[in-house]
C-alpha cells in the first residue's frame, strides 16, 4: 500500500469535518453531488432562458400569423369584389354586344335605304308643276307622255317612257277661323 492510502482523515464529532491534507472542512470541498447538481441548476437556467426566448419568438410569430390572417381576409373580400365586379362587367358587355349588333342591323338598313334614296335621286326626274288631278286619258303616265312629248315632235331621240306619276301634295290651307255660337 502506498503512503496516500494510509492517511486518514481526522473527524471530530462537535465540529466541522477536516481534510487533513489542506486543513479546510469538507463542506467547503466540492462534492460530486454538488458538481452534478450545479451543472443542473445550469442546465435548467439555460433551458429556462431558451424557453423565454422561444416564447418571444413564439409570440411574434403569432403575431406575424395574426397579422397574415388580416391580410389573407382582407385578400379574399377584395378578390370577390373583383369577382363581382368582373362578373358585372362580362354581363355588360355581352349587353353591349347584343345592342352592337341590334345597331349594326338597323345600320346595313339605313345603308340600304341609302343607296336606294341615292339611286332614286340620281335619275332623271322632272318636276313639272300644274297637273290636272285627272285627265280624260285616264292614267296620269299617259298624260305626262303626250304632255312632255307634244312640244318636241321627232326631237327625242329615245322614247320617252314615263315610269311613275306622284302627286306632291300643295301647300295647307290656312286654317278656318274657330266658329263662336251666339
Amino acid at each position: 500500500m502506498g503512503k496516500a492510502d494510509h492517511i486518514q482523515p481526522k473527524l471530530s464529532f462537535k465540529g466541522k469535518r477536516k481534510s487533513s491534507e489542506a486543513g479546510k472542512s469538507m463542506d467547503d470541498l466540492p462534492h460530486e453531488e454538488d458538481s452534478q447538481s450545479t451543472s443542473m441548476k445550469t442546465m435548467f437556467l439555460a433551458l429556462k432562458h431558451s424557453l423565454v426566448g422561444i416564447d418571444a419568438k413564439l409570440e411574434h410569430l403569432t403575431e406575424q400569423m395574426d397579422h397574415l390572417k388580416e391580410r389573407l381576409d382582407d385578400h379574399d373580400t377584395s378578390l370577390e369584389q373583383v369577382k363581382s365586379h368582373i362578373s358585372d362587367l362580362e354581363e355588360s358587355q355581352r349587353r353591349e354586344g347584343e345592342r352592337l349588333l341590334q345597331l349594326e342591323w338597323v345600320l346595313e338598313l339605313i345603308r340600304n335605304k341609302n343607296k336606294d334614296l341615292e339611286a332614286c335621286s340620281r335619275r332623271n326626274n322632272l318636276r313639272i308643276l300644274g297637273l290636272p288631278e285627272s285627265t280624260a286619258m285616264g292614267r296620269m303616265e299617259d298624260y305626262a307622255e303626250v304632255m312632255l312629248t307634244a312640244p318636241f315632235p321627232g326631237e327625242l331621240s329615245p322614247v320617252l317612257v314615263v315610269e311613275r306619276v306622284q302627286r306632291l301634295l300643295g301647300p295647307l290651307p290656312p286654317p278656318r277661323p274657330p266658329v263662336l255660337p251666339c
